[in-house]
């Protein structure tokens, strides 16, 4: 799960947002390190890992989706709340396609909403990582059994076939595994 104190990093240029973001989630116990265009924070990045990336859209150094888009391809490991208060759905539809695990209006969003979106985006981020690691490809030629035996996976011409191993099933763990 998510350490004691999660490190986020907040790239955003308006210093009264930042400030009032930086206040909402030390509340909440967040370690929050600001920086005010992309380029500083993808190169604070390369020094230090965070567990989350609250990420303004525009900045002086890059605007719109172009923005997320350049943070995603140099953290594409992190999740990435975008707080904007650009309003247009193809910029929100597109951002989330990209794997965005939260946007929020920053005129319309309370502390509270901001720590709760910042640890299940947190959260959603260690779930797929889970997810991805159970679900990943397997040779060809063998039957695997994956993660304790839930089930069996094999590769018959181009199908991947997945088989259910029932006594594994009653436990609600393994149940919500597989959902």
């Amino acid at each position: 799960l998510i350490e004691f104190m999660p490190r986020l990093l907040l790239i955003d240029d308006s210093l009264t947002d930042s400030a009032r973001a930086m206040q909402a989630l030390a509340v909440h116990e967040y370690l929050v390190e600001h920086l005010c265009t992309l380029h500083e924070g993808i190169a604070r990045t390369r020094k230090k890992a965070f567990d989350a990336l609250l990420l303004d859209l525009n900045l002086p150094d890059s605007h719109g989706i172009a923005t997320y888009l350049a943070a995603r391809e140099h953290l594409p490991a992190t999740p990435i709340v975008v707080l904007t208060d650009a309003s247009d759905d193809q910029t929100v539809a597109l951002a989330y396609q990209r794997g965005a695990q939260g946007f929020l209006f920053k005129s319309q969003v309370t502390p509270e909403w901001l720590a709760h979106s910042v640890k299940h985006a947190i959260f959603r981020s260690q779930s797929l990582t889970t997810r991805e690691a159970v679900f990943a490809p397997t040779s060809p030629e063998e039957p695997m059994l994956v993660d304790g035996s839930i089930w069996s996976q094999e590769k018959v011409d181009e199908i991947i076939v997945l088989r259910l191993l029932p006594k594994r099933l009653i436990d609600a763990g393994y149940i919500l595994l597989i959902e």
